[in-house]
């Protein structure tokens, strides 16, 4: 629940009220992965067998390398859909006339 609280309150295309910057969502990230894939010795289950504390230690880890790959600033929006058409349209066209 509280993920996406804060994704709704981070400046990036979903948000709604854009509050958060991205690095500071991608630190919520970090922080949750790792008490996710700490939490089984945290809450004591980790004796339990590997099908119950391996996908804790899974999730954890993906939510942090995620965090780690994902771009701290938004893609260049400064081209519309009209002009990334005719631009895609006219690299078709070169690659034709090369052929």
């Amino acid at each position: 629940m509280s993920i996406i609280v804060y994704s709704l309150f981070t400046d990036y295309e979903l948000g709604a009220v854009r509050a958060i910057p991205m690095p500071g969502h991608l630190l919520l990230d970090v922080g949750g992965g790792a008490f996710l894939a700490a939490s089984p010795w945290l809450f004591g289950f980790a004796d339990d067998g590997t099908n119950v504390w391996l996908p804790h230690v899974v999730v954890g880890l993906a939510d942090i390398g995620i965090a780690a790959f994902t771009s701290r600033r938004a893609g260049d929006r400064s081209r519309s859909a009209v002009e990334r058409d005719d631009l895609r349209v006219d690299r078709e066209d070169v690659r034709r006339r090369a052929a």
